[in-house]
């Protein structure tokens, strides 16, 4: 979600940043930071918008300037469809601001658009806890509590196909309208690392640690099971944010 202009008036550049942010930082220049920012903000390419907004973000260490630009440029990845890219710097710019709802939209978002919806229903919810009334983060909750329902995603430690306690409650989220179904698809998933046959055997007990679980806690007949694992990655990227997102367990319910 791209934000709108900065005044000058709000700048105050004694703020401190989280050392990432530091890193290579040349001289403080706040009002240069400003104008790169407002550059990108009214600039229709995409390229030069990424551009001046990296250029903007070292120049200043107000929170209120760098928290908008690692924001916009989040927004830039998100549009081109490098969700890794924009996670990460939604993420930059909640460390550098926490009270800054945007972001948060932001990453509910694009959990929403990868079908972790959860996951996004639960950011929404984070964004509603700054601003009662934002409207995107309203309507974003309002979808996703519906979506989660449907389908519910988890995820997994490298090389395990044990469910975490972190997501048990997810399983018991869904597991009345799993015990209602026509059929569960339950698929696995792994990250770049490891061999495609070693990768689709893992992927497998994945999902079958899912199915386990809902056959060991609920009344429902194996026979609408559908379980299977997947070779391929869900998502393309090879970093380490990719690889903890394509460890997974996406569960449908109809």
């Amino acid at each position: 979600m791209q934000l709108f202009l900065i005044s000058l008036f709000f700048i105050n550049c004694s703020f401190q940043l989280p050392a990432y942010a530091n890193v290579g930082l040349v001289s403080e220049d706040c009002p240069k930071a400003v104008e790169l920012y407002n550059k990108g903000t009214f600039s229709q390419d995409p390229a030069a918008k990424e551009i001046l907004f990296k250029e903007a973000i070292p120049l200043c260490t107000d929170p209120e300037v760098i928290s908008k630009a690692l924001n916009n440029l989040a927004d830039v990845y998100e549009k081109k469809g490098d969700f890794i890219r924009a996670i990460i710097n939604y993420r930059k710019a909640i460390a550098v601001k926490k009270d800054f709802v945007t972001p948060y939209v932001g990453v509910g978002d694009i959990f929403a658009k990868l079908g972790d919806y959860y996951s996004a229903y639960v950011m929404y919810g984070n964004a509603l806890k700054i601003d009662p009334e934002d409207g995107d983060a309203v309507q974003g909750r309002k979808k996703t509590e519906e979506a989660y329902k449907k389908k519910m995603v988890l995820y997994f430690d490298r090389d395990s196909s044990r469910i975490s306690d972190n997501y048990i409650y997810r399983l018991q989220l869904i597991g009345e309208a799993v015990t209602n179904s026509k059929r569960i698809d339950i698929t696995g998933f792994t990250c770049d690392i490891g061999s495609k046959a070693y990768n689709k055997r893992l992927s497998l007990r994945r999902a079958q640690s899912v199915a386990s679980y809902f056959k060991s806690h609920y009344p429902i007949d194996s026979k609408r099971f559908v379980v299977q694992g997947k070779a391929e990655p869900l998502l393309p990227d090879s970093n380490e944010e990719a690889r903890t997102l394509n460890r997974r367990v996406e569960v449908i319910i109809e």
